[in-house]
């Protein structure tokens, strides 16, 4: 073997399934990861396939998945709407590829159960793309909390917001499109909030919510014709936690706090006994103490890293790091497509909360 096949023997090979906005972040994130490569891309138009493939030095193109999954990869990263995943996801795990999902895992639990118990027959490493877990600030909060920080935990509030449906150009597309989304704001915005309170605060057994369509319509790029928006676009949920912390989240995309950035606004609350904390999750973090100073802190971006984007890049990469060495090692890393599943089932149980009125039992895992 030559050291050029030997290099190449180490690398894990990605196919990415997709090339849209989250594909290409992914893309970039895993050229950043030393023993990643990706060695394919597949979606359903040859032409932007092809550009995807160009940009980022993608050797196989394909339009086919199968053709895809055929070919010499590792992993497949799932980057595609949410009515693909499912099928996606069985086919990877039955061909034998370790998966990466993009949030939400599936279209509903039952799809969710499915491709837990695919990926875990066939010994499979998984991943759900729970970004905001690799923000060194998260970590941080994380440990002291484990630590006992913040004494006995008592709420958790979390919320995220961005304005994308009152902007100008605001459009029909496939996450607005309840024949191809999981749901809407709650599912796509919210999805972040609900892991990052699972992880703090543990299971989650019951939960009350309120789910609003504020914007109504809007106009399809293709044609101009107005298409009814059903999907929420707003939603308030109420949580209690198996310890006896309760919490809230609130989402949005008709928000308009930092309304300049892409991915708008994000604030969570972590209340304690000892301590309380603020923070945006990604940037910047206040803890606040009775009878003392404010305590900032300042996270470890590593050289060269300023802005919003710059940050989002490295938890990126440090999330796909973590997948390389859940693959090396042969045992998983969370956020699995566990994690994954315990996400969608609060999201069924909000939109069922919504419906009845009432508080609803959260399911527990297969």
């Amino acid at each position: 073997m030559t050291p050029a096949q030997s290099q190449r023997a180490e690398l894990v090979r990605f196919g990415v399934l997709g090339y849209g906005f989250i594909a290409d972040a992914h893309a970039q994130a895993l050229a950043g990861v030393p023993d990643a490569e990706v060695a394919a891309v597949c979606g359903p138009r040859e032409a932007p396939a092809r550009e995807f493939a160009e940009r980022f030095g993608i050797g196989f193109v394909t339009t086919e998945p199968q053709r895809m999954l055929a070919a010499d990869i590792d992993a497949v990263v799932i980057c595609t709407p949410d009515y693909a995943h499912h099928e996606q996801a069985l086919a990877a795990a039955a061909a034998g590829k370790h998966v990466f999902c993009e949030k939400p895992v599936a279209m509903n639990l039952e799809q969710a159960n499915e491709m837990v118990a695919a990926c875990e027959r066939a010994n499979v490493r998984t991943m759900t793309g729970f970004l905001l877990r690799y923000a060194p600030i998260a970590e941080e909060l994380v440990k002291r909390v484990q630590a006992g920080g913040f004494g006995e935990l008592v709420s958790i509030q979390t919320q995220r917001y961005n304005a994308s449906l009152l902007r100008p150009d605001a459009a029909a597309r496939w996450r607005l499109d309840e024949s191809r989304s999981a749901a809407g704001v709650l599912s796509d915005l919210g999805s972040h909030m609900l892991d990052f309170s699972l992880l703090i605060g543990g299971p989650i057994t019951h939960l009350a919510a309120s789910l609003r369509t504020v914007i109504k319509k809007v106009p399809d790029p293709a044609t101009g014709e107005t298409l009814p928006l059903t999907l929420d676009d707003d939603a308030v949920l109420a949580l209690r936690f198996a310890s006896g912390v309760h919490g809230t989240i609130a989402t949005s995309r008709v928000g308009h706090f930092d309304s300049d950035r892409p991915l708008g606004r994000a604030m969570i609350q972590i209340n304690g006994t000892k301590a309380a904390a603020v923070t945006d999750g990604v940037e910047r973090a206040e803890v606040h103490r009775h009878g003392h100073s404010t305590e900032a802190i300042e996270p470890n971006l590593g050289p060269g890293v300023h802005d919003h984007a710059g940050v989002l890049a490295t938890m990126s990469r440090r999330m796909f790091g973590e997948f390389v060495a859940a693959i090396r090692s042969g045992q998983d890393r969370p956020p699995t497509m566990r994690d994954g599943w315990q996400v969608q089932a609060l999201v069924e149980t909000a939109r069922r909360a919504a419906e009845s009125g009432r508080w609803e039992e959260v399911p527990t895992a297969p």
